[in-house]
């Protein structure tokens, strides 16, 4: 079984090489692929200890590949941050208003979406040049930003509350 997995990754890892495209592209349809298995419990216990080895040395491999003498234009790189961050904090409040949770809770919620990169570092693979370092301090800055969100969600939702609680009361006092 470990043989025929090996394979099957390699297969698709070099069909997409021959598009011209990442290896890791074609590795993950593979594993896309392999999702629709009834137990695939047998297939991560071949693959969790393989991947657990090798992602400290990709994640060297990734920040290796960021330099950061090409420029980065900053405005922009700014505002996609805020705009990542400030997005998912209101879906998150909304969507968790809609489902029922006090407004605290979706504030939390919204913090907790922040994005943290984990899927996004994988197309990176498939970019080159001055949007690679672009992508990649994007995801790289979000992921921590995201991180730190998620660790005061419930500190940040409280004041948040507070805050808009203001707010909305000063507001309605001036009409």
């Amino acid at each position: 079984m470990s043989i025929g997995l090996i394979g099957l990754i390699l297969f698709f890892a070099g069909i997409s090489m021959m598009f011209g495209l990442s290896e890791i592209l074609g590795a993950f349809i593979a594993g896309i692929m392999l999702a629709d298995i009834h137990d695939v419990r047998p297939l991560k216990c071949l693959t969790v200890p393989v991947r657990d080895l090798f992602l400290p040395i990709f994640f060297i491999s990734f920040g290796i590949s960021i330099n950061l003498e090409k420029g980065v234009i900053y405005a922009l790189f700014f505002v996609l941050i805020v705009w990542g961050v400030l997005s998912k904090w209101i879906v998150g409040r909304v969507e968790g208003r809609i489902y029922g949770l006090t407004r605290v809770q979706a504030n939390e919620a919204g913090f907790s979406l922040a994005p943290r990169g984990k899927f996004s570092i994988l197309f990176t693979a498939l970019l080159n040049g001055a949007i690679s370092l672009f992508v990649g301090l994007y995801i790289f800055v979000s992921a921590i930003v995201g991180i730190i969100l998620f660790r005061f969600s419930e500190y940040l939702a409280e004041k948040t509350e507070k805050i808009l609680t203001k707010v909305l009361a000063d507001e309605k006092k001036e009409e």
